[in-house]
């Protein structure tokens, strides 16, 4: 109900455009990580299976997070779930372009649950705090931005510049999270 002028209205809201580009460059970092991550270890001597584990490892952290966030961040809003996402991001994403040391690569890959895992929460804790069709809304969106249209336009722009950067693409990376810390929706 309300059609488009619902749509306008709803995109009109400042913690909700807010919020949008925050979580959309948030998971639009992690282009370089899905894209090139693997590409980039195995270049550095890193056998296939140990790759993987990297991921699964980043997965493990995940489900972890997951699992435990409700008694985890039962009372953080969505703002604070935003600005402990956007630094773990910098942290790992600033790790990752500095080192292929494994034990560094295993500590960047548990800040998954940081960069991706708090931001999805951040990111369901906003949308459910809405009303009705708002819900339906703001998810169709999110979904279709932050984890849709950021990740790919992204990940375009990061098979050019991974060709010059390689493993210094993750920096750019962390520039591009950065503006998320100071994007947050004030009231949430």
């Amino acid at each position: 109900s309300g059609g488009w002028q619902a749509w306008r209205d709803l995109l009109r809201e400042n913690s909700v455009w807010r919020f949008m580009l925050c979580v959309t460059l948030m998971q639009g970092a992690h282009a370089a990580y899905y894209g090139f991550s693997a590409i980039w270890w195995q270049q550095s001597g890193y056998s296939a299976s140990v790759v993987g584990y990297l991921w699964s490892l980043g997965v493990v952290a995940e489900i972890v997070v997951f699992a435990l966030s409700n008694r985890l961040f039962r009372r953080w809003r969505a703002r604070d779930l935003l600005l402990l996402s956007g630094l773990c991001a910098l942290a790992r994403w600033t790790l990752l372009g500095a080192t292929v040391e494994l034990p560094w690569l295993i500590v960047g890959q548990i800040l998954h649950c940081g960069s991706f895992t708090v931001c999805h929460l951040a990111a369901m804790r906003f949308i459910a705090a809405r009303r009705g069709p708002d819900v339906i809304r703001l998810q169709s969106i999110y979904s279709a931005l932050a984890m849709g249209g950021g990740i790919a336009v992204m990940t375009m722009i990061c098979g050019v510049l991974f060709a010059h950067l390689q493993g210094h693409l993750f920096w750019v990376m962390a520039l591009v999270a950065l503006p998320a810390l100071f994007l947050r929706p004030r009231a949430v």
